[in-house]
């Protein structure tokens, strides 16, 4: 008689609560519940989905993102499973840009965070795991309330 495998789906997300100290937030992600959002995260939202809707009708970044043409794929879901002892452990991401050939991948960011509390940290290296082709990795940071542009 074959042995039942557990299951665990895990995302950068979550790993972040976990590690902030957000437990019960964690847990609840786990069990499928919606968090509610803060007004900064439906602000950013909303910039998120103009962004997809302008990549879509003109093949490009809106211009508060830098205009540039997008070849390849956005809003790519991307997923690993790993096996470990009798857990399935699937990773999960969902990444704003991924190019043609795999190696660069892109997220956008908006709002008031800095862009350095982005760059170097864990987000990025998750999406590694998850394109291994992915070899450059650029976060495009758009700030609504200066009107600011970074990149990196």
């Amino acid at each position: 008689m074959a042995t039942q495998r557990n299951f665990i789906r895990v995302s950068y997300s979550l790993l972040s609560k976990l590690e902030s100290g957000y437990v019960d937030e964690a847990l609840a992600m786990l069990q499928g519940k919606e968090l509610p959002s803060t007004e900064p995260q439906e602000a950013g939202k909303k910039l998120h989905t103009y962004t997809e809707r302008h990549i879509k009708k003109f093949g490009r970044l809106p211009d508060v993102l830098g205009g540039d043409n997008l070849t390849g794929k956005t809003e790519q879901f991307l997923e690993t499973t790993w096996q470990y002892a009798d857990w399935d452990i699937e990773l999960v991401g969902f990444v704003d840009h991924v190019s043609d050939t795999g190696k660069l991948i892109q997220d956008w960011k908006f709002g008031k965070t800095e862009l350095s509390q982005y760059v170097g940290g864990k987000q990025h290296k998750l999406y590694k795991l998850l394109e291994p082709r992915g070899k450059h990795f650029i976060y495009r940071h758009y700030n609504p309330y200066n009107d600011q542009l970074k990149s990196a």
